[in-house]
């Protein structure tokens, strides 16, 4: 998840991930909606990202080292393994989980958020490793399809993860709340949801994330891909039974 990237330079990246060919490693773009795709050059990337020179400097070396980005002899910009635009199940093992990040909800978020504004968009990215790959809620074991069992993270959780204290817990939810995107009906939504429950007179507070903007895969014969189409159903990670007796025996 490369943890040396700056919380800008982590969104640029995945706004960059969506000019991937679809199927394919390589970089691509058109430069209007009537022309044909054509292989992106490095003054693409610098166009489409809208830093200045002296940012973009950095960023291109970061891209290098770190290996996201790799210059070929023909002149085409590859990507590493670890990003894929298109078919999921169709390249991976069975054993094999991801997180599915829908690009047009990435090009909207980065596109209409305000240059200064979008580090917090990073706090979403830095989410993805924690993200439940069946029922999209952060916890700390997201390989886990047992519901019974998953071991959800509160927001405070989530401020440690971030490196923030506990006095920022409201501007944490406040700021989340305040990222939305464009579903597939034209429709204006939050990110996340909240839910909330009370244990030993404390209220504890847990993130589910929207399934329209990124959601959980799992390739296994027992469960059902999710596939774009089926992930409109706005929130489904909310059926988890969330019943007082749940929380008997789970740490805070």
């Amino acid at each position: 998840y490369y943890p040396t990237l700056s919380d800008s330079m982590l969104v640029q990246v995945m706004y960059l991930m969506t000019y991937l060919k679809y199927n394919d490693n390589v970089l691509v773009i058109r430069d209007d909606c009537y022309s044909t795709y054509r292989y992106m050059t490095k003054e693409d990337v610098k166009k489409i990202i809208g830093v200045d020179k002296t940012h973009f400097a950095r960023f291109w070396k970061e891209l290098l080292k770190t290996e996201i980005v790799a210059e070929q002899e023909d002149g085409k910009l590859t990507v590493s393994e670890n990003f894929k635009r298109g078919c999921i199940k169709k390249d991976i093992g069975e054993d094999t989980c991801a997180i599915k990040i829908f690009s047009h909800c990435v090009r909207y978020l980065y596109e209409k958020t305000e240059p200064r504004s979008r580090k917090y968009l990073a706090m979403l990215l830095r989410f993805i490793p924690y993200i439940n790959v069946k029922y999209n809620v952060l916890c700390r074991n997201p390989l886990e399809l047992d519901v019974n069992e998953i071991d959800l993270m509160t927001t405070k959780d989530m401020l440690s993860l971030l490196g923030l204290g506990e006095r920022q817990e409201k501007r944490l939810i406040d700021t989340l709340f305040k990222i939305c995107f464009i579903d597939k009906d034209g429709s204006s939504r939050s990110v996340i949801t909240i839910i909330q429950n009370v244990k030993d007179d404390k209220i504890r507070k847990f993130i589910t994330i929207n399934p329209q903007f990124y959601s959980g895969y799992y390739c296994n014969e027992d469960i059902a891909p999710i596939i774009a189409d089926k992930c409109i159903k706005e929130n489904k990670a909310l059926n988890i039974d969330l019943k007082e007796n749940y929380y008997e025996n789970k740490s805070v």
